[in-house]
């Protein structure tokens, strides 16, 4: 089975508590990048998921040519426009 190769923009608490787990074991997903303002959530995703590829810049994974999809995970009032980006 081909995965789709996504990237998660937004590290926090709820994807902490719900996403996170939920997308790493899926094995439909590859997920190849995280993105997070706060290193402390990226140096939780890299420990926990071993994320191949953490950054704080989200336009990091939406310019990888082979990211396939984007789960955006962020607060409500930065979310439109990483939409519109994306």
């Amino acid at each position: 089975m081909k995965k789709a190769v996504i990237g998660v923009i937004g590290c926090g608490a709820i994807a902490k508590d719900v996403h996170l787990g939920n997308i790493f074991r899926n094995p439909r997903f590859y997920v190849k990048w995280c993105s997070d303002l706060m290193d402390s959530n990226l140096q939780y995703v890299k420990e926990k998921y071993n994320c191949d590829n953490v950054t704080n810049d989200y336009m990091d994974v939406l310019n990888d040519p082979e990211v396939q999809g984007v789960l955006i995970l962020t607060v409500h009032n930065v979310r439109e426009r990483i939409i519109r980006d994306a």
